[in-house]
């Protein structure tokens, strides 16, 4: 990875009391930007708010709104986009457990939308999702209008063919036997690095930065996200539903980097990846912190790293 540059972060205990607070803006928000549920057409309300408001990390507003913060700019201006993209996100998690996709039955610890509301209903409800990220975007408030236009045309090329709608694709085609390193991590990059990238970049153009600096707040993004990926591929195979909150062994026919380097050094992978993330956050100083504190507690905490850890113990224990 290259010499190491020392990020100082900020005390746990003041980065997680400010983490619990942005969370619990975005849950507040998220539940005024959509309809309620008596609102008709009532079923198709109930099933936005049901996969929207279901209890999730909230890490994409999360790096949204701390870039902003951390790079200069007002975070309470960052709010109402980083709730569009927690709603892209939603969206995109619905029609992932769809069972012409990956037909999945159970999300964030309850049964997907399509269980619960039919497989019509939870099609309409994602693409009702997709439409309110681009109208809360563009009414998001305190924003200047060509602001607005740099966040919709970064929302479109984060959703669209070349980004989490091509990740999706290559998933479904994807053939382990034919598929290598390189093509894996570009269909990692476009179906989840994607909208972790638009959720930095996201907060960065808010706080105003210069577009020379936007490459390090971009590689900061990817590396994290392709760090996700590879934490979420462990948690499929090593953690239990009760834990990860939804169907795990999902994966057991398709390419990952689980699969083609084992559990343990795909976990060394991932850390390696954490640490990219940080080391890119170098040339901001200390307005990478809580960026890179993210990073490190994000790796911490995460429950696939838990399994594989708790797994590994288990084997070498007498």
């Amino acid at each position: 990875m290259g010499s190491r540059r020392p990020i100082r972060t900020p005390a746990a205990s003041t980065f997680e009391r400010r983490v619990q607070v942005i969370r619990a803006q975005v849950e507040e928000r998220l539940a005024t930007l959509v309809p309620a549920e008596v609102e008709p057409p009532q079923q198709l309300h109930k099933a936005i708010r049901y996969s929207l408001l279901a209890p999730g990390k909230r890490i994409r507003p999360l790096v949204a709104i701390l870039a902003a913060e951390q790079l200069g700019g007002d975070p309470d201006l960052a709010t109402d986009p980083a709730c569009a993209i927690e709603m892209v996100h939603t969206a995109s998690l619905i029609l992932d457990d769809l069972p012409a996709m990956d037909d999945a039955t159970l999300r964030r610890g309850r049964p997907a939308n399509h269980i619960v509301f039919g497989e019509s209903t939870a099609l309409l409800a994602a693409m009702a999702l997709l439409n309110h990220a681009f109208a809360v975007v563009t009414a998001a408030p305190g924003l200047a209008d060509a602001l607005r236009v740099q966040l919709v045309e970064l929302l479109s090329r984060c959703i669209g063919s070349k980004g989490i709608i091509a990740g999706q694709e290559h998933d479904l085609r994807a053939d382990w036997k034919h598929s290598d390193h390189q093509r894996l991590e570009r269909m990692h990059a476009q179906k989840t690095g994607a909208l972790f990238v638009a959720s930095a970049e996201a907060g960065a153009r808010i706080a105003g930065i210069p577009d020379e600096r936007l490459d390090a707040v971009r590689r900061f993004a990817s590396n994290l996200g392709l760090a996700f990926q590879t934490l979420d591929d462990l948690l499929d195979c090593s953690s239990t539903e009760t834990d990860a909150g939804k169907n795990v062994g999902m994966d057991t026919d398709k390419p990952t980097f689980v699969r083609y380097i084992g559990p343990e050094r795909a976990r060394v992978r991932a850390q390696s990846l954490i640490e990219a993330a940080v080391d890119a956050l170098a040339s901001l100083g200390a307005r990478g912190e809580a960026l890179a504190e993210l990073a490190h507690n994000f790796a911490a905490s995460s429950p696939a790293r838990a399994a594989v850890e708790q797994s590994a113990a288990a084997q070498t224990a007498p």
